[in-house]
């Protein structure tokens, strides 16, 4: 993906953590802190997270209501990165002292399934 694509959100949520500030990136693990992103939480409990946003690139602010298809960042190459991406991470809220797990997910496409995105390939949700 990109530098500079648009990202929007794939749910409507509130918007519940950002960090925009970041234009460090490497392919280690000193860079992990260093990533730009927008977390988004949905009301069954799921959250959103769309990472390694390029700087200065989250266009929503902390406590907003996005909706399904709103422009809500550009993608970059920040944090632990080996080349510009977008990094989308859904997980569920288990418990707040056990953290999160990873939720499965598959993206819908103009009406298809698309179990396994293909690079340089760019997909809407429905």
């Amino acid at each position: 993906m990109a530098v500079g694509s648009h990202v929007h959100a794939m749910r409507e949520g509130i918007v519940t953590g950002i960090e925009s500030k970041n234009n460090e990136h490497g392919f280690s693990i000193k860079f992990a802190s260093k990533a730009n992103y927008i977390i988004i939480q949905h009301e069954d409990g799921t959250m959103a997270m769309y990472g390694h946003l390029k700087q200065n690139g989250v266009k929503v602010k902390l406590g907003e209501r996005v909706y399904k298809h709103q422009l809500i960042g550009y993608s970059g190459n920040t944090g632990y990165s080996s080349g510009p991406h977008l990094h989308v991470h859904i997980s569920a809220i288990t418990n707040f002292d056990k953290g999160s797990k990873s939720v499965p997910f598959i993206f819908l496409s103009k009406g298809i399934k698309v179990n396994k995105p293909i690079e340089k390939r760019y997909y809407r949700a429905n």
